[in-house]
């Protein structure tokens, strides 16, 4: 059984004087392998902040997160790059850091990493993995980590933990720029900042039954919608 490919570019939609403009563009590659893994290469860049990204990574068969890799440049100047590798009770990296040089990371933790995410607006549905559906309503996985605290992703990746609430709305059909699609409604509740994050609500579609993103809505600071505007299954 061969594995499945969706190509995906995502533009991102800012607002400038009450007129939208494009703010930056992100290009995916998802491959769904037969034994269940998901792999996802991500090349973004936020034309706005000057932030490019280049990422990888793999999900195993229950969603969690097995290994990563993340190379980010600000303002056309490298700040760092890193391997992430996740197994029963680890969370591991190596990464360097343009300004403060070789960090090692490795941390015990009380079951898998639920939820990694690295900062292109595709990896973003990566938080939503270790989701419970079966459980419904508003959840906070355990063990959830980013590549950088920084809401823009500006700093040299890393581990970095995160208390996130993830919700999943239900299935919508979804008009894009791309065409029409059989989605899957996801949220990122906002908060005040006392959960730890202060992200503002972020709302996510999917292509239905996978984590392929669709579409994504980020209000507050972020203020910007992310619209698919290419995709294409197969090779």
């Amino acid at each position: 059984m061969s594995s499945r490919e969706f190509s995906a570019v995502i533009r991102f939609v800012g607002d400038r004087d009450g007129a939208p403009y494009e703010r930056g563009r992100e290009r995916a590659l998802y491959r769904l392998h037969p034994d269940g893994r998901s792999t996802l290469h991500a090349s973004s860049e936020n034309f706005d902040r000057r932030v490019v990204r280049e990422v990888v990574c793999t999900l195993g068969p229950d969603g969690a997160p097995e290994d990563a890799y993340s190379r980010v440049h600000v303002a056309d100047a490298y700040v760092g790059s890193a391997w992430f590798r996740f197994g029963d009770g680890l969370a591991e990296a190596e990464c360097f850091n343009a300004a403060a040089g070789r960090l090692s990371q490795r941390l015990s933790l009380n079951g898998r990493v639920r939820g990694f995410g690295l900062h292109p607006v595709t990896t973003d549905l990566l938080l939503c993995a270790g989701y419970d559906r079966a459980a419904g309503g508003v959840q906070r996985p355990p063990n959830m980590f980013l590549s950088s605290a920084d809401h823009f992703g500006r700093t040299g990746p890393m581990l970095s933990p995160v208390t996130l609430d993830v919700e999943y709305v239900g299935r919508e059909a979804l008009d894009t720029p791309a065409g029409r699609f059989e989605a899957d409604h996801w949220r990122f509740p906002g908060d005040d900042g006392s959960a730890g994050h202060g992200h503002p609500t972020e709302d996510m579609w999917a292509l239905a039954g996978t984590l392929v993103l669709l579409r994504a809505e980020v209000g507050g600071e972020i203020g910007t919608t992310y619209e698919l505007v290419e995709f294409r299954e197969g090779q």
